[in-house]
């Protein structure tokens, strides 16, 4: 992913530093990912530009601990993933124009007119893995001193090495993708019909099973099916199930419309999940469901620590 957004920062800047008038930026070999020595001692007359990436983390108060349901067009089968994590990548931006600092400064602050203008990436410059469709946006935030690794971007070009000169903090806030989709077969509808002789042609006046509610069961740390939990319909107590050895479970004939469901399992903390049952004759409407439970493991601990004794002098 990261070559990914290396190559959509250099399309972006050349393709709007192309659009201004005078720019010397006109090709995309002019963007380039250099150590500060290195770009440093580059040997050309070329205006330059260049990004050195020096920190990379995950943005964890944009982490998503919900599940999300995926579907293969034109198959009976459903996937189950995570959300794409954000990461914050980290960038130090210099420029080189000709012995002229004027010159610098002039390239310079076309760069900023362009980032400045952008709050995230636009989609024609995306390249490789954020280049998926319905990813959330690549956000770039610029020259902003209240990020931890942006606060002093001259003494770090400094320590690395290169001579001081006007430098830009960018920080891109990008999508990344590190898991593994589970695919499922569903089966969204079983009529059958009873009687002898030949099947009516009109099998909605026959007695018929439908599937009303499907869905999976599984530990929301380590992904995997839970069996045996209890899943409440509607708060009645009379209308219950319990997931397989794979974590399914389903509800049959059930009214259309709106239902609530109460899952719970011995160790984790229960979960109340809304759904729409399908009318009659419309399996398509069926929208399979996941119930991600969390280990209570805190209250577990707490429970098996004895309280500490006092100690009297």
């Amino acid at each position: 992913m990261v070559n990914d957004l290396d190559e959509t920062l250099g399309l972006m800047l050349a393709g709007e530093l192309g659009k201004i008038a005078g720019s010397e930026i006109r090709d995309r070999k002019q963007i380039t990912f250099l150590p500060p020595v290195e770009f440093e001692n580059l040997k050309s007359d070329t205006p330059r530009v260049n990004l050195y990436l020096h920190d990379i983390r995950e943005n964890l108060t944009l982490r998503g601990e919900s599940r999300q349901l995926i579907r293969r067009p034109g198959e009976s089968s459903v996937g189950i993933t995570r959300p794409p994590l954000k990461l914050d990548l980290s960038y130090i931006l210099t420029v080189k124009a000709s012995d002229d600092p004027l010159a610098e400064h002039k390239l310079l602050s076309q760069v900023l007119m362009v980032l400045m203008r952008q709050n995230s990436v636009p989609a024609e410059y995306l390249s490789g893995m954020l280049a998926v469709p319905n990813l959330s946006p690549t956000a770039i935030s610029v020259a902003q001193p209240d990020h931890h690794s942006n606060n002093d971007p001259a003494s770090l070009w400094r320590a690395l090495g290169g001579t001081l000169r006007p430098a830009i903090s960018i920080l891109v806030t990008a999508p990344f993708d590190p898991f593994e989709t589970k695919w499922t077969q569903v089966v969204r509808e079983a009529v059958f019909a009873y009687g002898p002789g030949v099947p009516p042609q009109d099998l909605s006046t026959q007695k018929t099973i439908r599937v009303s509610c499907a869905g999976v069961v599984v530990d929301q740390a380590t992904e995997e099916p839970i069996i045996g939990a209890r899943i409440v319909l509607d708060g009645d107590g009379n209308s219950h199930t319990r997931s397989d050895d794979r974590g399914l479970f389903f509800f049959l004939n059930l009214p259309g419309g709106e239902h609530k469901l109460l899952v719970e399992k011995e160790r984790y903390q229960e979960m109340r999940l809304s759904f729409n049952a399908p009318a009659p004759g419309h399996p398509e409407q069926l929208t399979p469901l996941v119930a991600a439970l969390s280990a209570e493991e805190a209250k577990i601990q707490e429970k098996s620590t004895p309280p500490a004794k006092s100690k009297s002098k």
